[in-house]
């Protein structure tokens, strides 16, 4: 399945509300809670359940909401991505979305989930460069493929033709985030841009 070199994948390190970490290892299928102060697990969730996930981010209501990849899924199941919301307090899946049939929201590597203040989530599929926003009724309100594509190389989503438009990672700014402040966000500054990648 895969190589024996890095045999956890530690891919996501976020800091909790109360200062611990939430953690995730991709070859392990396994998302935990780190004690900061003794290094210890306090709480591991993944395998059999998830395969291959990325993202794990702890929400307001002390959920954690998780990209799960799919990819080596077990048997009988084909592989499909789906995003799941776990309580840890008794690992009982919340929420889900997945795509209707399950094979057309896949995406083996990278990726990302984010809940947003309406309550909808925000999901980056990365390998196909897919961005959508779904409500918790699972429906798709707001849709966007990236039109840029480079040379796919080894870890890049890979395709025929070399090229890919692979997205590691998507993050909604409000208008008013401190980050965007100062920042010229004209979009007429991208008009020959858009024009020549048919972005409107």
């Amino acid at each position: 399945m895969e190589g024996r070199r890095e045999w956890t994948h530690g891919n996501s390190i976020n800091v909790t509300p109360e200062g611990n970490y939430l953690v995730s290892f991709r070859q392990t299928s396994t998302v935990g809670l780190v004690d900061r102060e003794n290094g210890r697990f306090t709480w591991k969730w993944g395998p059999g359940e998830v395969s291959h996930q990325h993202n794990p981010s702890f929400l307001d209501n002390g959920h954690v909401l998780i990209f799960d990849n799919g990819s080596h899924r077990r048997a009988p199941n084909t592989n499909y991505s789906r995003i799941v919301e776990i309580d840890p307090a008794n690992n009982d899946i919340t929420w889900d979305y997945r795509g209707e049939p399950p094979i057309s929201f896949y995406s083996y590597q990278i990726n990302g989930a984010e809940r947003q203040p309406n309550d909808n989530t925000l999901i980056c599929e990365g390998a196909t460069g897919r961005f959508i926003e779904v409500t918790p009724g699972h429906q798709i309100v707001w849709e966007y493929i990236n039109p840029l594509m480079a040379d796919s190389g080894r870890l890049a989503g890979g395709s025929i033709s070399g090229q890919a438009n692979a997205v590691f990672r998507a993050h909604r700014f409000a208008a008013d985030d401190p980050a965007l402040e100062g920042r010229d966000l004209d979009p007429t500054r991208y008009a020959n841009l858009n024009r020549i990648l048919g972005v409107s």
